[in-house]
């Protein structure tokens, strides 16, 4: 007796110390439902009796007496909603546990509606009947009936399928609502997030900037024990950038690049079932960022270009090499060879930084080039930097390091 007991203890601390579960062998030899990424059909007939007791469906409570379970596997390459039917001859009750590819308890469901909402992975679907009302009773072997069904999701229930909000390269104000909220599921599988029960719910949206923009995030609606929400601003890798929380008093204001970005909702409604956000976008003043520059145009011969701008309303610094804001100036093209002079003693600051670049950072033109303008008391220095393109159809970019700046190209 002493031997026997000594394996089952070596084998139970063999699995803990490796990190799998005690079930990790019923995971390797589980039915498998198939690889799907679009609507599908899957039955089977097992009879219990021919598998073991090896899966505890609540770890903080023993097994149920006698219980055999029938292990499922699906691999999804695309968000579907499966949705189980079983049909069994006795009067047990059958609840269905989700695992991940880790083996992972993630969700269960009892008796009825039966349905998960996946995202693309490898899941494990832990099939198993309950006596209903007395759980010393044990639960008889037969044969049960499965019929698996995976669906494709609606618009919005996660990011393979979010609300559009649209491309935007001017200003917005949007104010996005879901006025059916608990009735998308809450299935959003982060590491560092995984809320999943059945009084809370989620949504994603998607939008897209054509232009840098600061952006402004409110949640709208009350934070208490019954209905709480927030909506999180996330980049196109997923990270989160800010989170506005229903009850905040002040929107989540942020500057952003052109790129793809998503907002998703989670929250519980239990006196609303509706869910929206505030959510706007602001062109930057012209001139204050590298993708938003004073346009100096295309020059084909002699000129001379005067600009006086103030940087009061700019937001902050793009430049860490030097201090205080900067103003951006582009040429879109210029097409004859033409020595470029900029004078900046006009700047209401005594120490000013110009910058002049091409777009790619390199090219005949000389690049990331600093000149440096001192006024020392009543006497004003002025260095002048004469740039020579010997290339054509080019662009180039100045970066006017200044507060107030007058370029003068003469």
């Amino acid at each position: 007796m002493k031997k026997y007991i000594c394996i089952l203890l070596f084998g139970l601390f063999s699995a803990v110390m490796f990190g799998q579960p005690t079930y990790q062998h019923r995971m390797d030899t589980a039915i498998d439902i198939g690889t799907h990424d679009s609507p599908f059909t899957f039955t089977d007939s097992r009879y219990t009796g021919d598998f073991g007791d090896d899966f505890y469906w609540d770890v903080d409570y023993p097994p149920y007496l006698g219980v055999k379970e029938i292990f499922y596997r699906i691999t999804l390459t695309n968000s579907m909603t499966v949705r189980f039917n079983v049909t069994r001859p006795d009067r047990c009750w059958t609840n269905v546990m989700l695992l991940d590819d880790a083996g992972k308890r993630w969700e269960y469901k009892l008796h009825s509606n039966i349905v998960f909402g996946l995202t693309p992975g490898i899941y494990y679907f832990v099939v198993e009947g309950e006596q209903s009302g007395n759980l010393n009773v044990p639960v008889p072997d037969v044969t049960i009936d499965v019929k698996i069904e995976g669906g494709e999701r609606t618009a919005g229930e996660d990011f393979c399928y979010p609300f559009e909000l649209g491309s935007f390269r001017d200003n917005f104000d949007l104010t996005p609502s879901v006025k059916d909220f608990d009735q998308f599921r809450n299935d959003y599988r982060s590491a560092k997030d995984v809320r999943v029960d059945g009084y809370t719910h989620d949504v994603v949206y998607r939008f897209t900037l054509e232009n840098p923009m600061k952006v402004s995030l409110r949640q709208r609606g009350v934070w208490d024990e019954y209905d709480y929400s927030q909506s999180s601003l996330m980049n196109a890798a997923g990270d989160t950038i800010c989170v506005s929380n229903s009850g905040d008093n002040n929107a989540q204001q942020v500057e952003l690049s052109p790129g793809e970005y998503y907002i998703y909702g989670w929250g519980r409604r239990l006196r609303t079932s509706e869910f929206s956000f505030n959510f706007s976008g602001t062109l930057p003043p012209v001139g204050s960022d590298f993708s938003y520059p004073v346009e100096v145009g295309s020059r084909f011969f002699d000129f001379t270009y005067t600009d006086t701008r103030s940087t009061s309303n700019f937001s902050s610094s793009k430049q860490p090499e030097k201090a205080g804001k900067e103003v951006y100036y582009r040429f879109i093209t210029i097409t004859q060879p033409m020595g470029i002079g900029i004078n900046t003693c006009g700047s209401a600051v005594a120490d000013t930084y110009l910058k002049c670049s091409l777009p790619t950072g390199n090219g005949c033109c000389t690049s990331m080039m600093i000149i440096r303008a001192v006024v020392l008391a009543a006497i004003r220095k002025v260095l002048v930097s004469i740039f020579h393109c010997l290339c054509r159809e080019r662009t180039m970019w100045l970066r006017m390091g200044q507060v107030m700046g007058i370029l003068l190209l003469p």
